[in-house]
């Protein structure tokens, strides 16, 4: 009896999973790069917008990123924590610190103006904020370009703050706001640094975006006065760019701006008149009453006693004219190349003759602006080009920009990278299927590889710039299929003495495609992806590629017509001629057609679900069982959840509605199926995540405290049991949501040996190995491996990844046979048979060949 109970747990244990606790998601960064190899120009750790340093302890930094939210730091950046995970806030524009109370910080997002009071600690909304409109469309936020504060210099509870198109004002810390300047952009807002009745604000209005107009209050904001006297001629711009200023209480009532625009300016060799870059850098020593200009060592092309073209467009313009020239000691030198994106200016708050000007470059003066000097001197890596705000605290000059945040000291032009704090957009993320290395490409910076054996904790940074697809082999994490820039296929170092071997790919894997390619689920080289037939956003027609040999060859499975787009690419685990597309007129990231094939892409049929919510919303994302590739779930789109997930049993012939009701709006972005699952299907959204299968009957959130940001990327480690999501705040890991019995399934490096032509005739001893992968869904701790290889050399083996040598056999078909059993005693078996193929065995051959030589030779004496 108790044998017969023992079985009978053991079996339960086989057939039911384990539902596992919803715990914390832990990010894992990246959060540092390596710094000894690898390429070192300005690798980054996410976009930083904003920043602000307490004048009590300039130890205590609070940074704002583009999408990861608030981060605060109490010891000058050696470690971080990000402060805001459980409000719905992604990009922070700006940060300020009370000058009279540095208790109170307030932020300017996106989403509504925030406010502490415990030194950034802690944050709650005030009420100017757009939360009801977040909660009823989704994704909803202000303009990224007018989304500004200022504090009072003595009263931390008057604010002015910018929204899109309308200034407002608080007088009692955030709680009731009132329109002081309605249909106007803000792109600056300042008060004077000692006197709070005086405030500066520049911008365009909603009808007139070309116009500039920069006024004066001096009734603390009540209402506001155009600054005329010394100002440039607004009408001569066409377009205007942006507008930044400057103050520091060394010097309160001096006001600095720079202003950049386009304006209609004759071309050199032509003169033609075309829209070209021009710029104009002012100041005030009245408290803005008036403006002149700052004089420069030198200076490009006045086209007026103000603005000077110095980013010509034109292409017939003698640009060594006046090419940026670092050498020249003008504020021209910081390169202006991105302006309305990458432009910051700060005044020591000590010494006013000192200015930092930060762009594309980043110089200094130390004479109120009139000459210049290139800022970094000495350190390991390049800053980045993209300069986002720049703050002056004592001999530290702070940059926060596109790769993150540094800080150069004034006395020793030394420049330091701070790391600890993890803000990537990601635009490709994938891992191995079990070694745990993993590659992300990441927006405003490039391709960056984790592997713990060879770079420790540290990121290795490949190199490009707004990298995007980053797909690991699963099977050999040695190859990687990347865009850093361009397509590649990228063979990774072994060792910290190699260097990457790197070819173009023959594959465009797409522009910001938020994709991965597809592998066999039996062979480590033959992989399904889509070819966009072009260079980045530009497309002429799309295909589904199948290659068997790691992409030196190529098959066109199907090329759908010009101006489609394939925006997702999934293939059957156990039947990989089962494939599934979906595809839309024009690139879309929810295209309105579901194609697939059942014959490995000979034929090709539309399958697209009669549903009007459906096709209104498109489909993000297709998931397909691991049992049975008839059975498929369908993802739609939109932040709604009239209709969320649509399942078919028949390919697509029929369709029911999977519980949508089940669901909250957040969009969806991928699904995920998970192996060994009875209907396990995970959907990564914006934002959440959720799982269903048979055992949970609905819809469950996964996990708590996972920040606020889309989901674009689901990766599964059976082996550590963990699910990894790549989002725009990084990468993400929980506990998957539920564990299952072993699930064996085997990988190998090829199928076909000896063919002719090939090493095998020169005895080439590798050319009859085969590399075996376990490829099971089982927990490595603990796990046992039995491997049957019939007729080969070894016959068996208990390595987990074992070599094989099929040298010794005659031609003809073998198979081979994985048994796992984990560390509970639960066993599962996978055999391929007759799937290797033996040719052309030239050492097989050789005795062959030598045994009918000898028969002969007993014919002849007989």
């Amino acid at each position: 009896m108790k044998n017969r109970l023992a079985l009978f747990v053991l079996l339960i244990g086989a057939i039911c999973p384990s539902i596992a606790q919803n715990k914390n998601w832990k990010p894992l960064g990246p959060f540092s790069i390596h710094k000894t190899v690898g390429s070192v120009e300005a690798p980054g750790l996410g976009v930083m917008r904003s920043l602000d340093v307490s004048m009590n302890n300039p130890n205590m930094i609070i940074m704002g990123g583009m999408s990861s939210g608030i981060w605060r730091t109490t010891d000058k950046g050696e470690t971080w924590k990000n402060v805001i995970l459980d409000l719905p806030v992604e990009n922070v524009k700006k940060i300020q610190i009370a000058h009279s109370n540095n208790k109170i910080v307030y932020a300017a997002t996106t989403v509504g103006i925030l406010k502490s009071l415990d030194n950034g600690v802690s944050w709650k909304f005030t009420n100017l904020n757009m939360l009801d409109e977040l909660n009823a469309k989704g994704k909803a936020q202000w303009s990224d370009d007018t989304t500004l504060l200022s504090v009072s210099p003595t009263n931390p509870n008057v604010v002015i703050a910018s929204n899109t198109d309308t200034v407002y004002k608080t007088t009692d810390g955030g709680v009731s706001w009132k329109p002081i300047l309605e249909g106007f952009g803000a792109q600056f807002i300042e008060f004077h640094p000692t006197n709070e009745n005086i405030v500066y604000l520049g911008g365009s209005y909603r009808k007139s975006k070309q116009l500039f107009f920069v006024y004066r209050s001096t009734n603390s904001g009540e209402s506001f006065e155009e600054i005329t006297k010394g100002m440039p001629d607004k009408n001569k711009l066409v377009r205007l760019h942006d507008i930044t200023a400057a103050v520091s209480p060394a010097a309160p009532d001096k006001l600095y701006l720079t202003i950049f625009g386009e304006a209609a300016v004759k071309t050199t060799v032509k003169q033609e008149l075309k829209n070209q870059m021009v710029g104009t850098f002012i100041e005030s020593v009245d408290a803005g009453q008036s403006f002149q200009l700052v004089p420069q060592a030198n200076n490009y092309r006045y086209i007026d006693e103000y603005y000077s073209l110095f980013h010509p467009y034109s292409e017939d313009e003698n640009k060594n004219e006046y090419d940026f020239d670092m050498k020249d000691n003008s504020f021209w030198s910081a390169s202006f190349q991105q302006v309305g994106w990458a432009t910051s200016f700060a005044i020591s708050p000590t010494d006013a003759n000192i200015m930092v000007m930060a762009a594309s470059g980043n110089i200094i003066s130390n004479d109120t602006g009139r000459t210049w000097n290139v800022l970094r001197k000495q350190g390991t890596y390049a800053i980045h080009g993209d300069m986002q705000c720049a703050k002056i605290v004592g001999d530290d000059i702070w940059l926060a920009n596109d790769g993150g945040l540094q800080y150069v000291n004034m006395k020793t032009r030394l420049h330091h990278r701070v790391e600890g704090f993890s803000g990537q957009d990601l635009w490709g993320f994938s891992t191995s299927f079990k070694s745990d290395v993993m590659a992300v490409g990441v927006d405003h910076s490039g391709t960056m590889v984790y592997n713990e054996k060879l770079y420790g904790k540290d990121w290795y940074h490949y190199g490009g710039g707004d990298a995007m697809s980053a797909t690991m082999n699963p099977f050999n994490d040695r190859f990687l299929y990347a865009t850093p820039y361009t397509h590649y296929i990228i063979k990774l170092p072994a060792t910290l003495r190699d260097e990457p071997v790197s070819k173009k790919s023959p594959v465009s894997f797409g522009y910001i495609p938020n994709r991965n390619i597809e592998f066999h689920p039996n062979l480590f080289y033959t992989s399904y992806s889509i070819n966009e037939n072009s260079d980045h956003s530009k497309i002429k027609n799309c295909s589904v590629i199948k290659t068997e040999d790691n992409f030196k060859t190529l098959d066109t499975l199907k090329t759908f017509p010009e101006n489609f787009y394939i925006r997702r690419l999934r293939v059957s685990f156990s039947n990989p001629d089962f494939m599934y597309v979906l595809v839309g007129n024009k690139r879309s990231m929810h295209p309105d057609e579901v194609w697939m094939t059942a014959d490995g892409g000979k034929n090709w049929s539309k399958i697209t679900p009669d549903n009007a919510v459906a096709k209104k919303n498109g489909f993000p994302d297709i998931a397909i069982s691991d049992e049975d590739p008839h059975k498929i779930y369908l993802g739609v789109g939109g932040f709604q959840n009239e209709v969320k997930i649509l399942a078919s049993k028949d390919a697509g012939k029929s369709w029911t509605d999977d519980h949508s009701a089940d669901l909250p709006k957040n969009e969806i972005q991928t699904m995920a199926y998970q192996r060994g699952t009875n209907e396990g299907v995970y959907l990564g959204c914006y934002p959440g995540l959720f799982y269903k299968s048979s055992n949970t009957g609905t819809w469950k959130t996964v996990g708590e405290h996972l920040p606020y940001t889309p989901i674009n990327f689901i990766s599964l480690n059976y082996d550590k049991e963990k699910i990894r999501v790549g989002t725009y705040r990084g990468i993400w890991e929980h506990d998957l949501y539920e564990t299952t019995a072993p699930k064996a399934n085997i990988a190998l490096s090829k199928r076909t040996l000896g063919v002719e032509g090939t090493d095998s005739d020169e005895e080439d001893s590798d050319q009859m190995k085969v590399y075996f992968y376990d490829n099971s869904v089982i927990k490595g701790k603990g796990a046992k491996f039995n491997w049957e290889f019939p007729g080969a050399i070894p016959a068996t083996s208990d390595e987990e990844n074992p070599i094989v040598n099929y040298s010794a056999c005659k031609p003809g078909m073998y198979s081979v046979k994985l048994t796992v059993t984990d560390a509970k005693g639960r066993k599962s078996d996978f055999e391929l048979k007759n799937y290797i193929e033996v040719k052309n065995n030239y050492p097989w051959n050789l005795r062959e060949k030598k045994l009918e030589m000898e028969e002969h030779e007993d014919e002849d004496d007989e």
